[in-house]
């Protein structure tokens, strides 16, 4: 998907559902549809960042993540596995539960 696509479908489902969405990326998509340069038209959406490392380097667009995605059950620091289902996709936020629910819900 291109950066224009991108932008499209975003303001697409924000215009037929009222709802901003969130949007997951990486920093290799990133890098190589908008360059090192930070892009305001995404700088207003919310980043879930996939990222496999100690500590989340985002791009220039954004100062904070919404959630990261640091460890695809293999790659990342620890925690690879959650007790009863194996190795998966392990992700944080930075706030508390009841943030987060509130920040799920959130426009």
């Amino acid at each position: 998907m291109s950066l224009d696509q991108a932008k499209a479908f975003l303001t697409s489902v924000e215009a037929r559902t009222g709802q901003r969405p969130r949007l997951y990326t990486s920093g290799a998509y990133m890098t190589a549809t908008a360059g090192a340069a930070g892009d305001p038209d995404l700088a207003k959406y919310r980043v879930w960042w996939a990222q496999y490392a100690n500590a989340p380097k985002l791009h220039a667009t954004w100062s904070d993540f919404w959630l990261w995605q640091f460890s695809d059950g293999i790659h990342g620091p620890d925690q690879h596995s959650v007790d009863g289902v194996g190795n998966c996709d392990c992700n944080t936020f930075n706030g508390d539960e009841d943030e987060l629910r509130a920040s799920w819900l959130a426009a």
